[in-house]
């Protein structure tokens, strides 16, 4: 019974939505990938939101509900008959009266099972963008499906449902993604390192100390080349390399939506990531944090991981949870992390029963067991580090969403009465 009045709820406003975009003609830009969607979506926001309306899917409103539901400009009712009544009526309401309505909408558009793009958002939605950001060898949600190429095709269904005459903006430095301008009638642009990119970055140097003042001076330099000339972005307390193509990614979007390309990069200079997602916090006992608790795969396990290596520390800690829904790949992925962590940290914390797998990896390296420890939970290696930090040690914390490795940050923070702003899930769903 609930499964088909979820059904009616879902086909209702579905059917509002359409009429909505229909009556107040937003600019839709939908987002896809594997990595990198929800800090692209809220690269986009900051430079749009300057100066015009726009609104950008919230939280994990990214499937056949939550789309909608960001379209309609509600909240999930849950189990509450009263809300979905309210969201049912306001949709009634935007579509027979005039109301104020944003000019731009940015919808992340996610997936975890088969089915749940091509089936449940590309048979409706009909964007004027679709930027696709990554599609990498072993994505998060792969355990799921038969084949990479499954899931790949999963995610292209968006592509394929780009309004007549839109726009598709690829990740010229994924072979995979960008391969997608052959599968694609809509004009395209591009954006990465590899020459050829339409918005191609040049020079891109990542800073992590500031050899006058002695203290961390974190950021990233680099330049936007756009049309033979090349434009200077400097981006505050950002880390990961990776984060110039998001930002590239955001000014490309921007500028072909007519915003002024120096205007936006005056704007993006102030962009900080989403919290989860390689944040640099202040630790107890004068350490510091990097918290990419958000969530992990063995692509983004890299990235953090570089960073570990890069940035300057008297000690680095590692900890580490599992890696989910990697299906097959799971135990070939987190020895590859155990071999990579092992060369770049001196003590490495593991939690949940995957993350076994990547201290067999670390020990296959040589690196010394008396320096692994293992907890069921993040909480309790949120303790046991409380105890051990040392004054001038640089934790890394990663791990699926499941792990909640939140968690073990929010135990070894030093601001925590802020600890609602600076961590990920800290709604009441998630609590």
């Amino acid at each position: 019974m609930k499964r088909f009045i979820k059904k009616i709820l879902t086909y209702i406003i579905i059917w509002q939505s359409k009429i909505v975009i229909f009556k107040y003609k937003p600019k839709v830009i939908a987002i896809t990938g594997s990595v990198g969607k929800t800090s692209t979506k809220e690269a986009i926001f900051s430079i749009i939101s300057a100066s015009k309306t726009v609104r950008m899917s919230q939280k994990s409103f990214y499937n056949e509900i939550g789309l909608p539901l960001t379209i309609l400009g509600c909240y999930d009712g849950g189990e509450d008959p009263f809300m979905w009544i309210g969201t049912i009526i306001h949709g009634l309401s935007l579509i027979f009266w005039k109301h104020k309505y944003p000019e731009f909408l940015i919808l992340e558009v996610g997936l975890r099972l088969p089915g749940d793009i091509k089936n449940k958002v590309s048979n409706w939605l009909r964007p004027d963008i679709v930027m696709v950001t990554s599609l990498p060898n072993c994505p998060t949600h792969i355990e799921f499906f038969n084949s990479q190429e499954e899931l790949e095709d999963e995610k292209i269904s968006l592509v394929r449902a780009l309004k007549k005459g839109g726009l598709l903006i690829l990740n010229h430095d994924d072979p995979r993604v960008y391969s997608l301008h052959l599968k694609s009638e809509s004009r395209t642009v591009s954006f990465g390192i590899n020459e050829g990119s339409t918005y191609q970055i040049l020079y891109l140097t990542e800073n992590y100390f500031d050899n006058e003042s002695q203290k961390p001076e974190i950021g990233l330099n680099f330049k936007v080349k756009y049309e033979g000339n090349t434009f200077p972005v400097h981006l505050n307390n950002i880390l990961g390399l990776h984060n110039a193509g998001i930002v590239t990614s955001a000014l490309a979007c921007t500028k072909e939506l007519g915003f002024d390309l120096l205007e936006s990069i005056k704007i993006i200079n102030n962009f900080k990531t989403p919290p989860g997602r390689l944040s640099r916090l202040e630790g107890i006992k004068n350490s510091i944090i990097i918290d990419d608790s958000y969530n992990s795969s063995p692509l983004a396990q890299d990235v953090a991981l570089n960073v570990l290596k890069e940035m300057k520390a008297s000690r680095k800690i590692a900890v580490l949870g599992d890696m989910l829904e990697l299906g097959k790949h799971t135990e070939e992925e987190h020895l590859v992390v155990g071999k990579n962590v092992s060369l770049m940290a001196d003590k490495i914390i593991l939690v949940g029963q995957r993350a076994k797998i990547i201290a067999d990896g670390a020990i296959q390296n040589n690196f010394s067991k008396k320096d692994i420890v293992y907890f069921n939970e993040a909480v309790q290696a949120g303790d046991y580090l409380a105890k051990e930090i040392r004054e001038g040690d640089l934790i890394l914390v990663k791990g699926s969403q499941k792990m909640r490795m939140e968690k073990a940050v929010e135990k070894i923070m030093l601001d925590k009465d802020n600890k609602k702003e600076l961590l990920c899930r800290q709604n009441k769903e998630w609590e």
